[in-house]
């Protein structure tokens, strides 16, 4: 019945401690022995995804940058939706105005970040890894170096003043992370882009009906693609509006969840 398990990684594949339990291991190589495809879903670039697709061996094409770009498991981009000219300027004289920390993804891999923060941490409890560069003014960077695949703001005071003004930001797509926490983050990309609407271009153009899709994930970023999968599953510890989108919420004291949900619908993988 199902074809492809598409998974959001850290706090759902990917535990609180950083690691992939050995049930979640199990799991994933059982389901792909049935001949499911397993699809990394992620706001990470592929440089910080490219460990766990060769550790885990999976096969299928990874989606990185919350849905801006997929590539082959040979780290080949098959595609790579690049934010407008006109949008990354205006954001980051904004930001440069504010003083907010703001971080540049270019599609070669690239980090650059405007200033440090310590107002971030990422969801297993480290400071945010450091960018290959910070630079004084982002806004005099960007009339250099134009292109780039996501921009992140960093940090709660940060992000909820910037939500309060998006509707200065028009042609962006904007995705807040755990907001009013030290985990907030703000992805600012280009229209249209989300991990859903990332994972259903690949089922369309590999002919994977809607039904025969299963999707995990814990954040709002993971509501798209848990909302259009077949099967939307929301861990237990996901805010409410996740959850409302799934069909499954696994139990917040689950140390597998991948797997216990995996078993229920597809059997026995542990």
């Amino acid at each position: 019945m199902y074809r492809l398990v598409a998974l959001d990684l850290d706090g759902t594949l990917v535990g609180h401690d950083g690691l992939v339990c050995e049930e979640h291991r199990l799991a994933l190589k059982r389901v792909q022995q049935m001949g499911l495809e397993v699809m990394l879903v992620t706001a990470r670039t592929w440089a910080d995804t490219q460990p766990l697709v060769h550790e885990l061996r999976i096969t299928s094409p990874t989606i990185c940058y919350t849905g801006a770009a997929t590539y082959d498991p040979s780290g080949r981009p098959l595609q790579c939706q690049l934010l407008g000219l006109q949008s990354l300027r205006r954001i980051t004289a904004w930001a440069d105005a504010e003083g907010w920390p703001l971080r540049i993804f270019h599609p070669c891999g690239t980090e650059v970040q405007s200033h440090p923060t310590t107002e971030y941490v990422n969801k297993i409890g480290a400071w945010f890894v450091e960018p290959h560069q910070y630079v004084q003014q982002m806004s005099e960077y960007v009339q250099m170096h134009e292109e780039a695949v996501q921009v992140v703001l960093l940090g709660s005071r940060s992000v909820e003043a910037a939500c309060a003004r998006l509707g200065e930001l028009p042609g962006v797509t904007a995705t807040a992370y755990d907001r009013m926490t030290f985990q907030s983050r703000l992805h600012l990309l280009e229209p249209g882009v989300s991990k859903g609407a990332a994972l259903a271009a690949y089922c369309r153009q590999r002919e994977i009906p809607r039904p025969s899709v299963i999707a995990m994930g814990d954040t709002a970023a993971d509501a798209s693609m848990i909302s259009w999968a077949g099967v939307g599953v929301a861990m237990g510890w996901a805010p409410e509006p996740v959850r409302s989108a799934a069909d499954l919420v696994t139990s917040p004291n689950d140390a597998a969840p991948v797997a216990t949900a995996l078993k229920q619908l597809v059997g026995d993988v542990r």
